[in-house]
Protein backbone atom coordinates (compact mmCIF):
# COMPACT_ATOMS: atom_id res chain seq x y z
CA UNK A 1 0.00 0.00 0.00
CA UNK A 2 1.35 3.39 -0.98
CA UNK A 3 1.37 5.93 1.85
CA UNK A 4 2.17 9.03 -0.22
CA UNK A 5 0.51 12.31 0.66
CA UNK A 6 -1.00 12.79 -2.82
CA UNK A 7 -4.39 11.33 -3.49
CA UNK A 8 -4.79 8.57 -6.04
CA UNK A 9 -8.56 8.85 -5.93
CA UNK A 10 -8.96 12.06 -7.93
CA UNK A 11 -10.05 10.42 -11.22
CA UNK A 12 -12.98 8.04 -11.24
CA UNK A 13 -13.69 5.65 -14.13
CA UNK A 14 -16.72 6.19 -16.33
CA UNK A 15 -17.84 2.72 -17.42
CA UNK A 16 -19.68 0.46 -15.01
CA UNK A 17 -17.14 -2.35 -15.33
CA UNK A 18 -14.21 0.01 -14.68
CA UNK A 19 -16.17 1.46 -11.77
CA UNK A 20 -16.62 -2.01 -10.27
CA UNK A 21 -12.88 -2.67 -10.54
CA UNK A 22 -12.22 0.73 -8.98
CA UNK A 23 -14.64 -0.05 -6.13
CA UNK A 24 -12.84 -3.32 -5.36
CA UNK A 25 -9.49 -1.48 -5.33
CA UNK A 26 -10.81 1.25 -3.02
CA UNK A 27 -12.34 -1.35 -0.73
CA UNK A 28 -9.07 -3.27 -0.57
CA UNK A 29 -7.09 -0.09 0.15
CA UNK A 30 -9.64 0.89 2.79
CA UNK A 31 -9.45 -2.45 4.59
CA UNK A 32 -5.64 -2.55 4.40
CA UNK A 33 -5.27 0.98 5.77
CA UNK A 34 -7.79 0.31 8.53
CA UNK A 35 -5.93 -2.82 9.62
CA UNK A 36 -2.51 -1.11 9.52
CA UNK A 37 -3.88 1.84 11.53
CA UNK A 38 -5.37 -0.46 14.14
CA UNK A 39 -2.12 -2.38 14.55
CA UNK A 40 -0.01 0.77 14.74
CA UNK A 41 -2.40 2.27 17.28
CA UNK A 42 -2.14 -0.89 19.38
CA UNK A 43 1.67 -0.66 19.24
CA UNK A 44 1.80 2.99 20.27
CA UNK A 45 1.72 2.51 24.09
CA UNK A 46 4.42 -0.17 23.98
CA UNK A 47 6.60 1.93 21.73
CA UNK A 48 6.25 4.94 24.02
CA UNK A 49 6.99 2.77 27.05
CA UNK A 50 10.25 1.55 25.50
CA UNK A 51 11.25 5.10 24.55
CA UNK A 52 10.53 6.38 28.08
CA UNK A 53 12.60 3.54 29.51
CA UNK A 54 15.76 4.84 27.88
CA UNK A 55 15.28 8.23 29.63
CA UNK A 56 14.20 6.79 32.99
CA UNK A 57 17.69 5.87 34.20
CA UNK A 58 18.90 9.45 34.50
CA UNK A 59 15.63 11.42 34.98
CA UNK A 60 12.53 11.45 37.13
CA UNK A 61 9.40 9.63 35.99
CA UNK A 62 7.60 12.81 34.87
CA UNK A 63 10.64 14.15 33.02
CA UNK A 64 11.28 10.82 31.32
CA UNK A 65 7.64 10.83 30.15
CA UNK A 66 7.98 14.36 28.74
CA UNK A 67 11.25 13.47 27.04
CA UNK A 68 9.69 10.29 25.66
CA UNK A 69 6.75 12.21 24.21
CA UNK A 70 9.13 14.65 22.51
CA UNK A 71 11.55 11.99 21.28
CA UNK A 72 12.11 12.14 17.49
CA UNK A 73 11.43 8.41 17.16
CA UNK A 74 8.05 8.79 18.88
CA UNK A 75 7.15 11.85 16.81
CA UNK A 76 8.07 9.99 13.62
CA UNK A 77 5.80 7.12 14.63
CA UNK A 78 2.94 9.56 15.31
CA UNK A 79 3.42 11.14 11.86
CA UNK A 80 3.34 7.70 10.22
CA UNK A 81 0.20 6.85 12.17
CA UNK A 82 -1.48 10.05 10.99
CA UNK A 83 -0.50 9.34 7.36
CA UNK A 84 -2.03 5.87 7.60
CA UNK A 85 -5.17 7.37 9.13
CA UNK A 86 -5.35 9.92 6.31
CA UNK A 87 -5.00 7.13 3.76
CA UNK A 88 -7.73 5.16 5.54
CA UNK A 89 -10.17 8.06 5.42
CA UNK A 90 -9.35 8.93 1.78
CA UNK A 91 -9.91 5.37 0.63
CA UNK A 92 -13.10 5.05 2.68
CA UNK A 93 -14.55 8.22 1.15
CA UNK A 94 -13.48 7.18 -2.36
CA UNK A 95 -15.10 3.76 -1.86
CA UNK A 96 -18.36 5.24 -0.61
CA UNK A 97 -18.50 7.80 -3.45
CA UNK A 98 -17.86 5.10 -6.07
CA UNK A 99 -20.59 2.85 -4.60
CA UNK A 100 -23.04 5.75 -4.67
CA UNK A 101 -22.03 6.56 -8.25
CA UNK A 102 -22.55 2.94 -9.33
CA UNK A 103 -25.95 2.92 -7.62
CA UNK A 104 -26.96 6.12 -9.41
CA UNK A 105 -25.86 4.69 -12.78
CA UNK A 106 -27.91 1.55 -12.21
CA UNK A 107 -30.98 3.43 -10.99
CA UNK A 108 -30.85 5.85 -13.92
CA UNK A 109 -30.75 2.87 -16.31
CA UNK A 110 -33.69 1.29 -14.53
CA UNK A 111 -35.70 4.49 -14.79
CA UNK A 112 -35.13 4.68 -18.56
CA UNK A 113 -36.60 1.23 -19.18
CA UNK A 114 -40.26 1.21 -20.09
CA UNK A 115 -42.58 -0.14 -17.44
CA UNK A 116 -44.31 -3.31 -18.50
CA UNK A 117 -47.90 -3.50 -17.41
CA UNK A 118 -49.77 -6.72 -16.89
CA UNK A 119 -53.21 -6.96 -18.43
Amino acid sequence: MNLSATSQYSQQPRSEHALSVYIRKCQSDYLDARQIHKRMKDLLPDKLKSIKAKYRSENSSAKSERLGLMDPEHLKFIKELSLVYKRWIESKVAYEIAVIQRHSIRSSRASRRPIERKR
